[in-house]
C-alpha cells in the first residue's frame, strides 16, 4: 500500500509584529482583561514572533 501525504499538506508560514512595535501603554491595571501598562487584547509583549503551520 502506498500513501501520498504530500497531496493533501498545506504550509502556512508568516511573521507577527514585523517591525517589532512594542504594545501602545495603558494606564489602566484592571478589569476588562488589562494587564499592567498595556491591554492584552489588543497587543502581546512578545515582539517579533515567526511562525510555521503544516497541516
Amino acid at each position: 500500500m502506498k500513501a501520498n501525504y504530500v497531496k493533501n499538506l498545506s504550509v502556512t508560514a508568516g511573521i507577527k509584529n514585523l517591525l517589532k512595535q512594542g504594545p501602545p501603554f495603558s494606564v489602566r491595571n484592571s478589569g476588562g482583561g488589562n494587564q499592567v501598562g498595556y491591554d492584552g487584547r489588543y497587543a502581546a509583549p512578545l515582539g517579533r514572533q515567526f511562525y510555521l503551520v503544516a497541516g
